[in-house]
């Protein structure tokens, strides 16, 4: 178990690299654009690459995880996430910048898919919920980390590294990660290898982009004209590929309701977890004068509520899997209708009052996020899991995206205080979505 244990941070530290990284960056874009020269288009793609070469290549990377060896995929991806990452943090411009986060991007998607295969091939299944339920607190750290990471780092100056200290601070973590995962992942892959579906896959990484590109301009540079088209084209071919899969899913005994509402319920859930604390970490920045550790203060109840949460969710998953996630979502709701409702009150308000809205929020995710999570991966056979992951960090990185483009063009439109509570009322239906479609699932994982 010891060993298990410890492959498994590994991946957490991974997933934690992946979840920090685009925040930290952005916030570093200042400092960025005044050391190089770079332009706002180049920080643009600095940011948008790496976002469009992970989504695309998601699924993909899962199924190479399968056919080839989880653990071997894994390490290919870490290796190359660190020489990607030093070469991110030595660009002599910003061209060269948005060119090596790209091949990040690409690099970090044959790294990110295995973690859920791993965790569901190397974890007993009594023992999946906890380790899910850690993984919630690792999701609930980083999201708050992200953003105060960069500005942290930045601030230090540590050695006049300026914003090059974010990259070389992931360095070490991805070399531990690398290290640890070396040593004690066991190998896991599919038990009938199928071939790589190529069409499927291009057609996936398509779909993601014409997806993922025009709600990243929209959040920097405004909606594309091309916008709605690319985005009515984009689900055509999702429509494609899920009437195409369907036969293909049943015969490998997917439930296939399952896992399209866990999917769905996925990416609305967590297109509110990024945008809210980008958005929540510029406003306090703006509304007070608390320094980055000051800002990261504010934010610490919400990861006390994750980690106080993910417990009682684990545990008593078996038996009250749905409920807990509806209650989830239902509290994340309450949570932002809440957070409006107090600044509406009070736009700057008190630490103990920035606490106790947090704290339910943190709760919120603690209960929804590793449930529906193992919900989703539950409704496929281990031999599809890292598939079956990559989809599904595929629909986050989506979400993901719309999320931060949606809410914060909605936070930039109007006053502070206004325009975050306006945000907010938006992500209270998002969430209150999130619980419908949770309360769909099946009362327990089916497979």
């Amino acid at each position: 178990m010891r060993q298990i244990i410890v492959g498994i941070s590994a991946v957490f530290l991974a997933a934690f690299l992946d979840l920090t990284d685009n925040t930290s960056v952005s916030v570093a874009f200042p400092s960025i654009a005044s050391s190089l020269g770079a332009s706002h288009a180049v920080l643009q793609w600095v940011s948008i690459g790496n976002t469009l070469a992970l989504g695309a290549g998601l699924a993909l990377g899962g199924q190479l995880g399968d056919q080839y060896g989880r653990r071997k995929m894994f390490l290919i991806g870490v290796a190359g996430y660190i020489v990607t990452t030093v070469l991110c943090a030595v660009a002599p411009t910003g061209m060269a910048l948005a060119i090596f986060r790209f091949i990040q991007g690409l690099i970090g998607s044959l790294m990110i898919p295995q973690i859920f295969g791993i965790i569901k091939a190397s974890v007993p299944e009594a023992k999946q919920p906890a380790v899910f339920g850690m993984y919630g607190i690792v999701l609930s750290l980083a999201a708050i980390a992200g953003p105060l990471l960069g500005g942290v780092l930045v601030s230090w100056n540590a050695f006049h590294l300026s914003w090059r200290l974010v990259f070389f601070f992931n360095v070490p973590i991805a070399v531990v990660a690398f290290v640890l995962g070396y040593l004690y992942i066991p190998e896991s892959l599919a038990s009938v290898r199928q071939g790589i579906n190529v069409l499927g896959a291009i057609v996936v990484a398509v779909a993601t982009t014409l997806v993922l590109l025009p709600l990243s301009l929209m959040s920097t540079s405004g909606w594309p004209a091309w916008g709605f088209p690319a985005l009515v084209l984009a689900a055509a071919l999702y429509a494609f590929l899920y009437v195409s899969g369907m036969r293909k899913f049943r015969d490998q005994n997917v439930h296939l309701r399952q896992f399209s509402l866990g999917m769905a319920a996925s990416l609305l859930f967590f297109s509110v977890v990024g945008a809210l604390f980008i958005i929540l970490s510029l406003y306090v920045a703006q509304t007070s004068q608390r320094s980055a550790w000051g800002i990261a203060l504010v934010m610490l109840p919400y990861a006390v509520g994750s980690v106080l949460t993910s417990g009682v969710s684990t545990a008593a998953e078996a038996r009250h899997g749905r409920a807990l996630c509806v209650l989830g979502a239902a509290l994340s709701a309450g949570f932002t209708a809440a957070f409006a409702g107090l600044l509406h009150i009070n736009p700057q308000p008190a630490y103990w009052q920035y606490a106790v809205v947090l704290l339910i929020g943190g709760m919120g995710v603690g209960l929804c996020a590793p449930i529906l999570i193992n919900l989703i991966l539950s409704a496929v056979p281990h031999d599809l899991a890292g598939s079956a992951s990559g989809l599904l960090n595929t629909c986050s990185q989506i979400g993901a995206a719309a999320g931060i483009a949606v809410f914060m063009t909605w936070y930039f439109d109007g006053t502070d205080s206004s325009s975050f509570i306006s945000a907010l009322i938006g992500m209270t239906v998002v969430y209150a979505l999130s619980a419908v479609l949770s309360a769909l699932l099946p009362k327990a994982s089916q497979a």
